[in-house]
């Protein structure tokens, strides 16, 4: 037992001293690229993804940078979500009632619906269907990688989950300057328009943004709707790891054993003990931090693992899917804010 748990140790030790090189690179990567963000208001997620994709030469270059990449891009992404659970206070969320939980348990249904029958009709493949469909549902770019995690290792993956990336982030960021402009047309309420983004937006910066662009009240609505559909993500990423994987969908064509991902469990770990109120602020803000970090390394990383020429031969049908999807989710929740109570 000790000689065998000796040589898991020296093998750990190995793969982390040779992850070094690249995840030094990644780390660069990232930093240069949250500034860059943060000097050009664009949103970091966007700008990793391209420098990383800018830096793709090099990873067919040097062979020494690939297992500090793949750590960014796969374990550290799954530390990430995991994290992202310390931030999601289900007794909270559960002051909002159960026809605003009922609306958008419908709404994301919908949407991943949507998905999969378009998808389906575009030739899209089901694992881009389900990608996109789950990122336009919960909450853009950190639902992507979440599901990317839980879906089957393919060549495809980085490109599917970087053309995702974008075109979510692209439409919640134009949906910060329309949807407000669209509740106003309506004459929503504070609290119905704070429902409106909450419940549409993609990822959780601008549904929160646009709510507080509206009024204060509106923010407040919009930012506890938008928790709650990312409290939803925890089911969502269960069921498709389970599908995928009863399917026997999994690495190399082989059936595995339907188990939760150990990440998800993370997550449903830390999202029961923030509701608990057992993590001190200080904690879980700690965490918010670790989470956003680690992600946004994942980016970088992907698009290290992403030629550039994936995105210039852009499949306009994927575009096209992510529009439909984007306005089902919308159409569902204006439609439902005509009759629920809120």
């Amino acid at each position: 037992m000790g000689e065998a748990a000796s040589v898991e140790t020296k093998s750990l030790a190995k793969t982390l001293v040779s992850a070094v090189p690249g995840l030094g690179l990644v780390i660069i990567a990232t930093a240069c690229a949250y500034a860059l963000a943060t000097l050009l208001h664009l949103p970091s997620v966007i700008v990793a993804l391209i420098v990383g994709m800018a830096l793709h030469p090099l990873l067919t270059r040097i062979s020494v940078i690939g297992p500090g990449v793949f750590f960014a891009a796969d374990p550290l992404m799954r530390i990430g979500v995991a994290c992202l659970g310390a931030g999601v206070n289900a007794a909270l969320l559960l002051t909002l009632g159960w026809p605003i939980f009922a609306t958008l348990s419908l709404a994301i249904s919908a949407t991943i619906l949507c998905g999969l029958v378009v998808g389906k009709w575009l030739g899209q493949s089901r694992r881009f269907s389900v990608l996109s469909a789950g990122a336009v549902a919960i909450c853009g770019a950190s639902a992507a990688l979440a599901i990317s995690c839980a879906l089957p290792k393919t060549d495809e993956e980085n490109g599917d989950v970087s053309v995702v990336i974008v075109a979510v982030s692209l439409l919640s960021a134009a949906g910060i300057l329309l949807y407000p402009l669209l509740t106003s047309a309506l004459a929503l309420s504070d609290a119905s328009a704070g429902f409106v983004l909450g419940g549409s937006l993609h990822n959780v910066a601008q549904a929160i943004a646009a709510g507080f662009s509206v009024s204060d009240p509106a923010g407040e609505m919009a930012t506890l709707v938008k928790m709650s559909r990312v409290a939803m993500l925890a089911p969502i990423v269960m069921l498709v790891a389970l599908t995928f994987r009863r399917t026997g969908e999994s690495e190399g064509g082989a059936r595995r054993l339907a188990l939760p991902p150990i990440f998800l469990l993370g997550f449903l770990a830390l999202m029961g003990a923030s509701s608990a109120n057992l993590i001190p602020q200080s904690v879980e803000t700690g965490l918010g931090y670790v989470s956003k970090a680690c992600l946004l390394l994942a980016m970088t990383a992907i698009g290290l693992r992403t030629p550039i020429m994936d995105m210039v031969r852009l499949d306009r049908r994927a575009i096209v899917l992510l529009l439909l999807e984007t306005v089902t989710i919308l159409l569902v929740v204006l439609i439902a804010v005509q009759f629920i109570p809120i």
